[in-house]
């Protein structure tokens, strides 16, 4: 079942008008498609005018996300020529399909993001958990007998031993 969405224009002459009104079109498709995690297959863009209606089609190979639905509705509009003033804008989304759900990484996103969402997950698990440097840790027990009887162990020469003996 295909998700479409109109804009009433009032005889929009201007590629600057029909643009604005196009990206409306796209934001709200854009916003449902993401909030029911669908791809589509094919997009569809009419002019409705006095005149009748002109329509643009594309047929994608493979599923598009809902962040691509910009770039497809602006290459449709720029082949629509539509003969007298616009009416009405539809745009339509169809071959509709669930979309796909993998895990991301953080090395996945681009590096603006990266960093601030590193810092993000570092503050929240050292507000979770205790965080210490390891030079404020105490040595355990078996490190304490080790270094009685490893005199390389600490250094060269040893802990407690001269460097000459």
């Amino acid at each position: 079942m295909p998700l479409s969405r109109r804009i009433s224009l009032g005889g929009a002459v201007t590629h600057d008008a029909l643009a604005a009104a196009c990206r409306r079109l796209v934001d709200s498709l854009a916003c449902e498609l993401e909030e029911k995690w669908l791809v589509y297959r094919e997009v569809a863009l009419e002019a409705f005018t006095e005149g009748g209606r002109a329509r643009e089609e594309m047929r994608l190979a493979r599923p598009a996300p809902h962040a691509s639905l910009a770039l497809h509705a602006e290459r449709l509009l720029s082949r629509l020529k539509p003969a007298a003033p616009v009416e009405a804008l539809v745009l339509t989304v169809d071959g509709l399909a669930p979309a796909a759900c993998e895990q991301t990484t953080i090395f996945q996103l681009d590096r603006r993001n990266k960093e601030a969402r590193l810092e993000h997950a570092l503050a929240a698990l050292s507000g979770k958990y205790r965080v210490a440097p390891a030079s404020a840790l105490e040595p355990d027990r078996r490190e304490k007998m080790l270094a009685f009887y490893d005199p390389f162990r600490w250094g060269r020469a040893g802990r407690g031993l001269e460097a000459g003996t």
